[in-house]
């Protein structure tokens, strides 16, 4: 049985993310906004949105 890697809150019911059982995966990620899920990623001292390839907080 595959394990999948995933990422989830209690606040947020199971899942927000999650890698699928095929395709490529980014060495490190927890996946993709599961279908009707939106995320944002935001600078922790800020809290604006932070540009596409930098790091941030979910």
């Amino acid at each position: 049985m595959p394990l999948l890697d995933g990422y989830g809150i209690t606040e947020t019911s199971t899942f927000v993310t999650m890698n699928g059982p095929a395709g490529t995966r980014v060495m490190g990620s927890c996946g993709l906004p599961l279908p009707g899920l939106s995320v944002r990623l935001v600078d922790p001292g800020t809290g604006r949105d932070v540009v596409p390839g930098e790091e941030g907080e979910l």
